[in-house]
């Protein structure tokens, strides 16, 4: 498949096929991430796919009756399963056509901070001090990839389903037609995402205390 321009519609339409609700593609010059070419040196073009949490899975948070909906379906479900497979579908019509594809999925397992914590796993189980140039800043690239804007509470929004949201991306040396970098507007500092935080772990500049979080996660 040489043509380019049908092979970002392969690609579009493989990961869409699996489940992908926003695709996103961007030219690597325009990304910050410097961890995009010690990844892959080679790499031209990053794309970017969101999957969204489904409403009905924080419904019962909302209820204060099934907690555990929103982390089986929205986070373990979508990371385990869903995504992976659309990454294999994705890179799998991109090698195909000749070219390198790297998947990148998020590791809910490693973090770069020795201190670092995740309320979605079991602690004992975390790899801490996993240097950060090793792995990508997802949210900095997801911006760079135009998916969306930071929110003051550090969240990445969307017009499609706001912050509920998770991505992965394609690394890839591919040249393909670059969507647009989102304009910032959905975001106005008005602080009401601080104000809702059940946990109090977002300071007045929307700053968020990941212990604080983590332990209110937790039911603390």
């Amino acid at each position: 498949m040489s043509d380019t321009m049908d092979l970002r519609k392969a690609v579009i339409q493989s990961l869409q096929d699996a489940g992908a609700d926003i695709v996103r593609f961007g030219n690597v010059e325009r990304f910050s991430d410097p961890c995009l070419k010690k990844l892959m040196p080679e790499v031209r073009t990053v794309i970017a796919a969101a999957f969204r949490q489904l409403r009905g899975s924080r419904r019962g948070i909302e209820e204060g009756t099934t907690y555990y909906q929103d982390t089986t379906m929205s986070v373990e479900n979508l990371e385990e399963v869903v995504m992976p497979m659309a990454l294999h579908q994705a890179c799998g019509v991109l090698e195909m056509a000749g070219f390198e594809a790297l998947p990148q999925r998020r590791n809910l397992l490693v973090m770069a901070e020795n201190d670092g914590t995740n309320p979605e796993v079991d602690y004992t189980e975390i790899y801490r001090g996993i240097p950060q140039e090793n792995h990508l800043d997802f949210e900095q690239c997801a911006i760079d990839a135009g998916l969306g804007e930071r929110g003051l509470s550090g969240s990445i929004l969307t017009d499609e389903f706001g912050p509920c949201i998770r991505w992965v991306f394609i690394l890839t040396d591919a040249e393909l037609e670059p969507d647009p970098v989102a304009v910032p507007h959905l975001c106005d500092k008005c602080g009401a995402c601080i104000a809702a935080c059940p946990g109090k772990a977002l300071s007045a500049d929307g700053k968020r205390d990941n212990w604080q979080c983590s332990v209110y996660y937790n039911g603390a």
